[in-house]
């Protein structure tokens, strides 16, 4: 999908875009284009139109499919092991999503470096200069003349699809448009051969669980007292939460349990319970709490491929009984 101008020429059919036009759409005011692959795109009459690209549901290519592609990868730049590392976000409402896992940067003079050897496996020699102005002169010029002029830069070598984007909501009909209130930008992605070489040169590796998920406390009950929000030294307890409160605690770990504590000392972990499931915990007390004044309780718990414990800090203090 594409945004639309009046008077600009269809790249699927060369001539200039009308109000009926079968692929054209307004979302928010703006005029977006639909292009081959999008969903409910209609092809014009003549139009040879290839089924919309899904690479989660592609096989994986055999090496006769690499060599009709014309892939060449070396040793020197591709390897079979490449982890793609991500986290798993888990979602307020319901479900999962995955995030990138950024571990470092692959500057310039690094990617010019790896460039340079690539080219000289296949027999061609540039300087590390060349190159580096290569790069920023297409660089340049997708800007200039893709993106400034709403023009998507369509498989480019054979790897990378490179579209503009631009628009935005706004209020009033008679805004100024700037750069910034128009959101330009540009996405890109991965042509289907550079799709197909991806696919042969990554694993995935998860990092861990992130985000919204912590166990929370939502009741606290002194079994002595037989009152909430209350602590009695030495006496039962029951925490009530959300179906949230994830596995047993290791009891060898120390950040990991729950921990007890007062103004002037250091806190007072629990790591043995009588029960602990996903919505109750039951336990007891310390024998003592240092320090002076209420209690500050916090439950510490590692949820399976977390990387780090999550932890919950209950929102109020709780008075110790006599």
């Amino acid at each position: 999908m594409i945004k639309a101008y009046w008077d600009m020429l269809n790249p699927n059919t060369g001539r200039t875009i009308q109000l009926d036009d079968r692929n054209l759409r307004f979302i928010d005011g703006i005029g977006m284009l639909l292009m081959p692959g999008d969903p409910d795109y209609t092809p014009y009459p003549g139009e040879r139109v290839t089924p919309p690209h899904k690479p989660h549901r592609r096989p994986r290519l055999s090496p006769q499919d690499l060599t009709n592609l014309n892939i060449q990868p070396t040793n020197t730049t591709h390897h079979m092991d490449t982890d793609f590392h991500f986290n798993v976000l888990p979602l307020p409402s319901g479900g999962n999503t995955t995030r990138v896992v950024f571990q470092d940067d692959l500057a310039t003079p690094e990617l010019t470096a790896k460039i340079k050897a690539d080219l000289e496996a296949r027999g061609i020699t540039l300087t590390e200069e060349q190159i580096a102005a290569t790069g920023e002169a297409m660089a340049r010029i997708i800007i200039v003349e893709g993106m400034a002029k709403s023009r998507p830069v369509r498989r480019a070598f054979g790897y990378l699809t490179w579209e503009p984007a631009c628009g935005g909501k706004h209020e009033s009909p008679d805004f100024s448009p700037t750069p910034e209130n128009m959101n330009a930008t540009g996405n890109g992605r991965l042509a289907p051969q550079g799709q197909a070489l991806f696919d042969t040169t990554v694993t995935f590796h998860r990092e861990a669980v992130l985000g919204a998920r912590t166990p929370v406390v939502t009741r606290i009950f002194d079994g002595s007292m037989r009152e909430c929000e209350c602590i009695t030294l030495g006496g039962p307890f029951r925490l009530s939460g959300p179906r949230a409160f994830g596995p047993d605690p290791d009891p060898a770990n120390a950040a990991l349990g729950i921990f007890r504590k007062r103004a002037g000392a250091d806190p007072v972990r629990i790591a043995a319970f009588s029960d602990w499931s996903d919505s109750e915990i039951f336990g007891s007390w310390p024998a003592a709490i240092p320090g002076t004044g209420d209690v500050e309780l916090s439950v510490a718990t590692l949820y399976p491929r977390n990387a780090h414990p999550s932890i919950f800090k209950y929102g109020k203090s709780l008075p110790i009984m006599p």
